[in-house]
């Protein structure tokens, strides 16, 4: 189910993926898929959010990112951290938050030790509008991590 949502919603058939995504749920509650769950709601959050449905979307952001961290998914809970830091820099009055997911995605990028992803996340903050002294301090290495 969770695949044919992915296909529905890359495809931009939005009550379709959610659809698919709502039925998946239960399922990987069920079996106790941590990390599926987490991403199921990830992209319940990209449906919202594509829907102009931006509260919807920070709330399955932030649903999704408290599961991934309980199945240890440090890389899904980096990029939907960046995500919601992206969402809430552009479209709520919540900067704080925004800055904050975006500090808390890039340490966990330089924690993985992923300093490409790091890098690309910095740049897609400060394009968002945070300032450097903002967000922590790049971390030593080069960009291939």
């Amino acid at each position: 189910l969770s695949s044919l949502g992915q296909v529905a919603l890359a495809r931009g058939r939005l009550e379709d993926a959610a659809d698919y995504f709502q039925q998946s749920l239960p399922i990987r509650r069920e079996t106790q898929d941590r990390q599926g769950e987490g991403v199921d709601l990830f992209a319940l959050g990209q449906i919202a959010e594509e829907r102009g449905q931006y509260t919807e979307a920070a709330q399955a952001y932030r649903a999704g990112i408290a599961v991934l961290r309980e199945a240890s998914d440090r890389i899904n809970v980096a990029t939907t951290l960046e995500i919601l830091g992206a969402l809430l820099l552009q479209h709520s009055d919540d900067r704080a938050g925004g800055v904050a997911a975006y500090v808390e995605a890039i340490a966990l990028w330089q924690a993985i030790g992923l300093t490409d992803r790091e890098q690309a996340s910095r740049k897609r903050a400060l394009a968002l509008g945070c300032r450097v002294d903002e967000l922590p301090p790049p971390s030593e290495g080069n960009a291939a991590g």
